[in-house]
């Protein structure tokens, strides 16, 4: 999460720009954002599928072995994440600029609401650490939050809407 924390201000991108927000614009913000989750992604990647992990949780953080297993699991569960986040985060602006902050309530609740019912799911039925499952209902919670906001915004041409009010 340490590498995740920065994209929590992505939003800040497109409600800044979405005062002129165009096509064009639109795209910039959207691939930036991707851009930065997948950068964050990969380096989770790199830690978890590489001996640079083992490097960095060993040797620079001092976890034992045995845990820097699990540990590289849970990364593996997050890998996904960071791309979510910057996904949903550049949504969020929008919805923000527009002033229908509502939507992002639902989308949270939404969220949450998947993290406990794939957590309570996995913790029935399967066994693998508990870490590891919270990282993957974390994961699926914040794919929900971003599939919410951003099936709002297609359903009610949001993004076309400000098209024509910055024309």
């Amino acid at each position: 999460m340490i590498f995740v924390g920065p994209l929590d201000q992505l939003h800040q991108c497109s409600l800044v720009y979405a005062r002129e927000l165009n096509n064009h614009n639109w795209q910039r913000i959207l691939k930036f954002s991707l851009a930065t989750g997948t950068i964050v992604s990969f380096i989770l990647a790199i830690l978890a599928f590489t001996p640079i992990g083992d490097f960095v949780l060993i040797k620079l953080i001092s976890v034992s072995p045995a845990i820097t297993s699990i540990v590289k699991k849970v990364i593996v569960a997050f890998i996904l994440f960071p791309i979510i986040r910057a996904f949903r985060e550049t949504f969020w602006g929008v919805m923000m600029q527009r002033q229908t902050t509502n939507i992002i309530a639902v989308a949270k609740i939404v969220g949450l609401v998947f993290v406990i019912l794939v957590f309570l799911i996995l913790a029935l039925t399967v066994e693998i650490n508990a870490a590891i499952i919270a990282a993957i209902a974390l994961t699926a919670g914040e794919a929900a939050d971003a599939l919410t906001i951003s099936f709002f915004i297609i359903k009610n041409n949001i993004l076309e809407k400000i098209y024509a009010d910055n024309n």
